[in-house]
């Protein structure tokens, strides 16, 4: 297993846990229902792993019947959902606190990894359902147009593609897939995402920004879609890097009328910046625990303008951050901050020599003042 699929697992196997400890604390409402189905039928990965923490399927009747399901949910549980489906495994109650700038509950089982040994018994079981996820009638769906994944001012989802493929997408993304027999495409339109591609040297699998394409055969990658630029960060493989100057990698991915320049093949922890004008502005090497910390809901910055801290916290919050004198928005500041621990942000700003936060309702503006 890779570093990034080991990642993925470890969040899965939380995910399970978490819904396992709240099916013990009673009945769900109408909400937690809905959102329990949807993330069994958002994977057979998903099934599979409660499996495990609920003791080999002994607790998943237990739980359809506490949980009042209808025959019909049940029925289509392991099924690729007909819309789009997460698969975050947002967990009810407390853990639905990160949509109203709260802290996500994580729940930790202390059997997890005895559990984890088992998952071995239930092979036929996940295969089974595997070829019902990835069915021909499925992916027909793929290669008809693509299918759109977009997240909300906030949120951040998972899902899982027909090839096994893993995206991940931060506040304010939307992506549009297109799988067919040759290859898989996959148009970055907004925002930040996170791949880790499962391996298929038969079909390279493309990203494509409004300034680049980057090719993978299996690898984990970041990519940041910034307003000035495109930033690719490589966590593990390789990763082919075409800067397109005619901007035509988004808008018209077919043309062959722009004008291009030679790709550059990044390595693991490599990083490249790419103008939005298609101009490869540098590749350095990256660190990517920062870069990746928004995958654990985390913040972190060094010796960063306070401009751009702010920016970056505006992504996921409602309360808005406003800084009105530039002596303050070049301030370099260093820190690792909750995605949406907002408050802990200001207080920290407010602490700075003169630097003074006003809040009021859904805002708060920076200013200068000894």
């Amino acid at each position: 297993m890779s570093p990034g699929q080991h990642r993925m697992q470890e969040e899965l196997t939380e995910q399970a846990a978490a819904w396992y400890v709240t099916q013990r604390q009673g009945e769900l409402d109408g909400a937690a229902r809905e959102q329990f189905v949807e993330w069994l039928r958002a994977s057979p990965l998903h099934v599979a792993e409660y499996l495990v923490i609920s003791g080999i399927g002994r607790d998943v009747p237990n739980a359809v019947r506490r949980s009042r399901l209808s025959r019909e949910a049940i029925r289509h549980i392991g099924q690729p959902a007909a819309e789009v489906v997460r698969i975050d495994g947002a967990v009810p109650d407390k853990a639905t606190a990160v949509a109203n700038n709260g802290p996500r509950t994580r729940v930790h089982c202390p059997t997890l990894e005895h559990r984890r040994r088992r998952r071995l018994r239930l092979t036929g079981i996940a295969a089974a359902f595997a070829i019902l996820a990835i069915s021909a009638a499925a992916l027909l769906v793929w290669r008809d147009g693509g299918r759109q994944f977009v997240t909300d001012h906030g949120e951040q989802r998972t899902w899982q593609l027909p090839d096994l493929s893993v995206v991940r997408l931060n506040s304010d993304t939307a992506v549009r897939v297109r799988f067919d027999g040759s290859k898989r495409e996959v148009l970055l339109e907004r925002g930040q995402a996170y791949f880790d591609v499962a391996r298929d040297a038969s079909r390279p699998f493309e990203v494509r920004t409004r300034s680049a394409t980057l090719t993978a055969l299996g690898t984990a990658f970041d990519v940041y879609q910034q307003d000035e630029s495109t930033v690719i960060t490589v966590i593990e493989g390789r990763v082919a890097v075409q800067p397109d100057r005619g901007g035509a990698a988004a808008s018209r991915p077919d043309a062959g009328g722009s004008t291009s320049v030679p790709s550059v093949e990044l390595g693991t922890g490599d990083q490249a910046h790419i103008r939005s004008s298609g101009q490869l502005a540098r590749v350095s090497r990256a660190d990517i625990p920062r870069a990746t910390a928004w995958v654990r809901q985390e913040i972190a910055f060094d010796r960063e303008p306070i401009a751009a801290v702010i920016a970056e916290f505006n992504r996921y919050n409602r309360m808005q951050l406003v800084v009105e004198d530039d002596r303050v928005a070049a301030i370099p500041v260093s820190g690792v901050f909750h995605s949406y621990d907002v408050q802990s942000f200001v207080d920290f700003l407010d602490q700075l020599p003169d630097v003074r936060v006003t809040s009021t309702a859904g805002r708060a503006v920076v200013t200068y003042g000894p």
